[in-house]
This record gives C-alpha cells, structure tokens and sequence, in this order.
C-alpha cells in the first residue's frame, strides 16, 4: 500500500494554504479579498476547499478584490443552483423539483438561474459529441475542467441520455425559457424550467418538452 501522511493547516498557514487552493482552480484574489475569505471559513478547510469550488463556478476570470468576495462567498442562492444543476444531471427528479419550488420561493428569477444551467449543459453536450467519436471521457472532462469528484453526475446524465441530438435540444430549450422569463416569448418560465430539469434528470420525462 501507499502511505500518505497529511500535516495540519496551522492558523498562521491558512492564508497561504487558500492563495495556493485558489491559484490552482485558476482564481486571483488581492490580499483583502483573501483575508475575507480566510475569516469566512474560520479555519475549516473543507469549508474553504467547498467555497472555492464555488468561487471557481461563480467568477468572471477578473481578479477578486474584497467587496466580490464578500458578494460571492455570502450568494447562498447562486450556490443552490449549482447544487440544483448537480442533481439535476445526477437524476435526483423529486430533489430538483423541490429545490427549484424552494427557488421560486426565495424568490429567484428564471433569468438569474439560466446562465448556470446553460453553461453545464453545453459541456454535457460536448461530452456527448465526444462519447459519440469514442473519444476518451475522462480526458473530454479533464479537458472541460470537471474534476474526477464532480464527474459523476456527468456521467449519469449522458448514460440516460447518450445521444448529443438531445442535449442540443436541451440547450436549445433552455434558450426558449430564457426568452419567455424575458418577456420575448409566451408561456410560463417556471413550468417551462421544471419540465426541462425534469426531462433532464429522468429519460421517461423527455415527453414533457414542447414538441
């Protein structure tokens, strides 16, 4: 067997431990931005890894000064779409509807849980394209920046639906609701987004999608 030893972070270490964590998921931080994030955590380092992970999903690629940090890490809201988008990939049908009527009920709005969705659903799509060639998955989501611990629902979401015709449908059905949620198109954005997610998570559920 290996033998792997782990030493402690040690308070003064944090900081350090975190710039390094950040620097590695391609994230800059200025130094009050990572004093921010180092007294959210207080000293958890599963809870450090587990904000940037979200930080990774949330930022625009500009360096992150104190006031972003502090909108990012406290946008409880963005970070339950992510989780929504999870399980929506993962199949969990019943987890996607409550979470998505726990959004309605917050009050979120369709437009602002899109982006996320669409974002994930173009790197299913091209993981399709690539299962479909039979390129090699694991290195297609290397390539996409999935992590090996987040590859998962990936990988159950294209065994329910391995035909990249589908998801392209999903992307372009997703841009429907987005035109509905702006006003653009008639309908019912949240009916529209249920169905999709549902259709998603469940293969039986694909009848649910306007024709």
């Amino acid at each position: 067997g290996v033998l792997s030893v782990a030493w402690a972070v040690k308070p003064h270490e944090l900081a350090g431990w975190v710039e390094g964590r950040l620097r590695a998921r391609g994230l800059r931080a200025d130094r009050e931005a990572l004093q921010v994030l180092v007294e959210r955590v207080e000293g958890n380092l599963l809870a450090a890894a587990q904000e940037i992970d979200k930080l990774a999903l949330l930022s625009d690629g500009a360096t992150l000064d104190a006031g972003r940090m502090q909108d990012l890490v406290a946008d409880a809201a963005r970070y339950d779409v992510f989780r929504l988008v999870d399980s929506t990939l993962g199949g969990q049908a019943a987890q996607v509807s409550r979470m998505l009527a726990g959004l309605r009920g917050e009050g979120d709005a369709v437009a602002g849980l899109l982006p996320m969705l669409v974002r994930e659903l173009l790197r299913t799509a091209a993981l399709a394209r690539a299962q479909a060639r039979g390129a090699n998955l694991a290195s297609e989501m290397k390539a996409q920046g999935i992590w090996e611990s987040k590859q998962a629902p990936f990988k159950r979401a294209l065994q329910r639906h391995p035909n990249p015709a589908w998801w392209e449908r999903f992307v372009a059905e997703a841009s429907r609701i987005d035109r509905i949620a702006k006003g653009r198109a008639a309908g019912d954005a949240w009916v529209a987004l249920e169905r999709l997610l549902l259709a998603i998570a469940e293969a039986r559920a694909v009848r649910l999608l306007v024709a």
